[in-house]
């Protein structure tokens, strides 16, 4: 595997460990130190809690002595599943038998990118999905081999929708395993999109209370705190949300806002939502 440290590719370990050898998780350094500089080009094995397979933790991860050493494990497949950064297609799926594939958590060919899940709780939407396609040379567009959705829960976190997702993907390829090992695949284009999930701006995080209900409003902060600080501009001063506590359809208040301590409660389009603020 090529991941990121996090529930995605965590759950996505946990759901597949029991039915196959995973080798290890390759995951990027983030945090450099003198010794990091002096060890960036080998590879610092560690476990992670919630993790069933060893990680790897790599400075230089387009380094080829890097898939050098995994072309020795004989491995069979390489799955990227939320690796941070564009990957050398060539080295990558040099260094397996049958290759390697993507798992994305997004329903291709929409939300090809680095962040479908923020943009599922920004629109509002009601199922998400993941993908397993060809790692290709440009981002997000191999052909798919399969997917599989599920419904967007109500009031969710976004690490907990990202782990479901993990754990969706790791049933998927459990499922189809004696598939993925057997040559030819059968593989379909993905077709175009105008959907790019790219990573969220601050604009992308403002919460303009006339325009939303309380539901949408109490969903969208509870799943994109995840990705970034949900704010909102109220009588010429910003407020930032930690979390959304709890939302009330036909609930009336006297003024656009009240605070309450730690709390805000927000008047919207029909009814209110209780904020938790962010202490400065």
């Amino acid at each position: 595997m090529f991941g990121a440290i996090g529930p995605y590719a965590a759950a996505f370990s946990r759901a597949l460990a029991p039915h196959t050898e995973l080798v290890a998780c390759v995951v990027r350094r983030r945090i450099e130190s003198a010794f990091d500089v002096w060890f960036r080009h080998r590879i610092a094995r560690f476990d992670e809690p919630g993790f069933a397979c060893p990680i790897w933790s790599v400075g230089a991860y387009a380094d080829p002595r890097l898939y050098r050493r995994l072309a020795k494990e004989a491995i069979d497949l390489v799955i990227v599943a939320g690796f941070p950064r564009r990957l050398p297609h060539a080295l990558v799926a040099g260094v397996a038998r049958l290759g390697a594939v993507n798992l994305h958590p997004a329903l291709l060919p929409n939300d090809r990118g680095p962040c479908p899940v923020f943009w599922v709780f920004r629109r509002g939407d009601g199922e998400c999905g993941v993908t397993l396609h060809q790692l290709s040379a440009e981002l997000d567009q191999g052909d798919v081999l399969m997917s599989a959705k599920i419904e967007v829960p109500f009031g969710v976190t976004g690490a907990a929708l990202s782990e479901r997702l993990g754990a969706l993907g790791g049933e998927l390829v459990r499922a189809n395993l004696r598939r993925l090992l057997d040559e030819p695949w059968h593989l379909v284009p993905q077709g175009e999109t105008n959907q790019w999930a790219r990573k969220p701006k601050p604009e992308d995080l403002e919460v303009v209370a006339s325009e939303w209900t309380a539901a949408r409003l109490f969903h969208f902060v509870r799943g994109a705190r995840a990705y970034g600080t949900p704010w909102a501009k109220l009588a010429d001063d910003l407020y930032y949300f930690a979390d959304a506590s709890a939302y009330e359809p036909g609930r009336r208040i006297p003024g656009e806002f009240v605070l309450l301590g730690d709390n805000l409660i927000l008047r919207v389009k029909d009814g209110t939502v209780t904020l938790r603020l962010v202490r400065l």
